[in-house]
């Protein structure tokens, strides 16, 4: 049986000027634990590669593009965004049989092919370029590209404070609950989460999910069920994301 799985390669924007290259390996080792511990759902392989780079296979198309998304939500290094390039396709290997630091899928090479895109234009306003492989328009294509451009220029026009209550609504999907975490009150936390677009962001990525699910061809579960365990998914990374940033769940 093919397999429906996603894949995406992790670089650093401008990680030769990182002042302390080794906290930076180290952080992004502690990325692909969080990473290779999301696993209830759907199988993952995950690796931090050559300095700067992680490359991740997981099963689902929307799936690598969620990762992504989470990482630069909540992304410590705001002068350091991370950039990614995404594929999507089917496979014949199961991935739990995979040497993901030397596989070399077709997958593979396009997600790289939509990194090195990204890499090549210094002034880039973007931080996911995706290249699927499968049943894709051009037109769809472009489509998901240009909203992912959206999203990037948004996330990178953000203020530190817009940043930040991006990062905990991800995580806590209650301005509420932020506002009592931080100190503030309701209102201010509505007013950067306005200012920064995040009701915008956050619907644009659902978007995305849900085109790729309806790309995912229907094996044993119908569309409605690949829904089901996506959402497991997705609660079961953002629980894993909590546990590394606050060192426990809210």
């Amino acid at each position: 049986m093919r397999n429906a799985v996603s894949v995406f390669i992790l670089d650093v924007t401008d990680s030769s000027k990182f002042k302390n290259g080794l906290e930076l390996s180290e952080y992004l080792s502690k990325w692909q634990n969080v990473i290779a511990n999301t696993n209830g759902t759907r199988k993952i392989a995950v690796k931090h590669r050559m300095g700067d780079e992680i490359i991740c296979l997981v099963e689902g198309y929307p799936s690598a593009l969620m990762i992504a998304n989470y990482m630069i939500y909540n992304w410590e290094y705001q002068d350091h965004m991370p950039y990614f390039g995404v594929s999507c396709g089917l496979i014949e290997e199961e991935i739990d049989q995979i040497n993901i630091e030397t596989w070399n899928n077709i997958l593979v090479k396009n997600a790289r092919l939509a990194n090195d895109k990204m890499k090549e234009n210094k002034n880039r306003k973007k931080l996911i370029e995706i290249n699927p492989l499968n049943d894709n328009e051009n037109s769809e294509i472009e489509l998901m590209n240009i909203l992912l451009q959206f999203q990037g220029a948004a996330i990178l026009e953000q203020t530190a404070k817009q940043r930040e209550i991006l990062a905990l609504f991800s995580l806590l999907r209650s301005q509420k609950t932020i506002a009592a975490r931080i100190g503030k009150s309701t209102s201010t936390i509505s007013g950067h989460y306005t200012a920064g677009k995040i009701d915008l962001i956050i619907e644009s990525a659902e978007s995305l999910y849900h085109i790729l699910t309806l790309k995912e061809p229907l094996s044993i579960m119908g569309n409605n069920q690949i829904n089901t365990v996506q959402k497991m998914f997705e609660e079961e990374l953002r629980r894993n994301i909590t546990l590394f940033q606050f060192g426990q769940e809210y």
